[in-house]
């Protein structure tokens, strides 16, 4: 078996990272008992973008220069990269594992699943984060304490670069789509049925 990559992706605020915690979680608890799943890994990708409130690096992000992520490229680090928003994101290589049937979770932006999809390695598990602007508005209220010109704009990016995410998503047959009340057992268990079609 390939080792799978499961790619979350969404809108500010979506509970992207939420989600990948509790994947990373149920997947962890469960596979820990089964010698042909014994691989979790976090993906954390590298970006050029500066530091969020509250975000550190190595933990969040990698955060690199310009020129320290245009030298990783020429030198082919990355399993993917791509531009989004004036910043440059990318997956490192060696912070995927590529042992069989190993369980790679990370965020990914729409640009970086449609490179991931492009490639043969790996089963990409596309899951696809549906929030409407007022809940991430008001989570991004309650994470920040006020409202704030940058919530503002990132709700207006968020239209323009989501304005039709299936022309990217829709390409592959694994995706995955819940919405804020999404059940992280119904979750696991598709993520599972498509795991298991691979075998």
């Amino acid at each position: 078996m390939k080792p799978i990559i499961i790619a979350i992706t969404g809108p500010s605020c979506a509970g992207k990272d939420t989600l990948m915690r509790q994947l990373y979680w149920e997947f962890s608890k469960d596979y820990s008992k089964l010698i042909k799943f014994p691989h979790v890994y976090y993906i954390i990708s590298s970006t050029t973008r500066p530091p969020r409130r509250g975000e550190e690096n190595h933990k969040d992000y990698h955060f690199l220069s310009e020129e320290k992520f245009q030298e990783l490229i020429d030198r082919d680090c990355f399993l993917e990269w791509a531009e989004f928003r004036n910043w440059k994101y990318g997956t490192d290589k060696l912070n995927v594992c590529e042992k069989p049937g190993a369980i790679n979770i990370g965020v990914f932006n729409l640009q970086g699943i449609d490179n991931l999809n492009q490639q043969d390695e790996f089963e990409i598990i596309p899951i696809y984060l549906i929030v409407d602007w007022k809940e991430r508005l008001r989570r991004s209220i309650k994470r920040e304490g006020h409202l704030t010109f940058e919530m503002i704009r990132r709700l207006i990016v968020d239209y323009k670069d989501f304005k039709k995410p299936f022309e990217i998503l829709g390409k592959n047959n694994n995706l995955l789509c819940y919405t804020k009340n999404y059940n992280i057992d119904d979750i696991m268990n598709d993520i599972l049925g498509k795991i298991k079609s691979y075998e």
